[in-house]
């Protein structure tokens, strides 16, 4: 028996199950602040790795930021290194 899925059926699940923990995420964070938050997701698709940041409207500057600020915490928790 094969379990081989279309793409078409793969995104599908995958939309659902993201919307649903969407979904869950909203309902969290209403609970949280205690104030109404709306969390939706519009579409699932599938795209190279490269297109991500395009696609996202992530600038560079964003994901360079991150990238340092997990190298400082890195060195950080390394001086607390104590043997």
């Amino acid at each position: 028996m094969s379990h081989n899925l279309t793409a078409d059926a793969s995104l599908r699940i995958l939309h659902h199950v993201l919307s649903t923990a969407t979904n869950h995420a909203s309902a969290a964070m209403c609970r949280w602040v205690g104030s109404v938050i709306t969390l939706s997701l519009d579409d699932v698709v599938e795209v190279p790795l490269e297109e991500v940041l395009g696609r996202l409207n992530v600038s560079d500057e964003m994901v360079h930021v991150g990238r340092a600020d997990a190298g400082r915490k890195r060195r950080r928790n390394a001086d607390l290194d104590v043997r």
